[in-house]
């Protein structure tokens, strides 16, 4: 939270999927792991590099409105409602 990166590693379920989501969203796909081998390289790899950390701290502050400044996720949703509605 709050602009903290993490490696993450997407499962089957939806709960385990949303960071990943985000990241994408985000151009940091290098924070996402395929398995639990890569899970492993890349968190230690990340957790030996404080420079990259802070670049990718401020990539995510940079970021934040692609996620939370949408008008377009928000029409989709608004269209998705009306939908249901209908």
């Amino acid at each position: 939270a709050c602009g903290t990166p993490v490696v993450t590693l997407p499962g089957s379920f939806l709960r385990s999927r949303i960071t990943a989501a985000l990241y994408q969203r985000m151009g940091l796909e290098t924070l996402i792991a395929a398995d639990n081998d890569d899970y492993v390289r890349r968190a230690l790899e990340w957790a030996g590099n404080p420079t990259r950390q802070a670049e990718v701290r401020q990539q995510i502050q940079q970021s934040s409105a692609i996620l939370f400044e949408n008008a377009d996720e928000v029409r989709c949703l608004e269209a998705t409602l009306r939908q249901l509605m209908n």
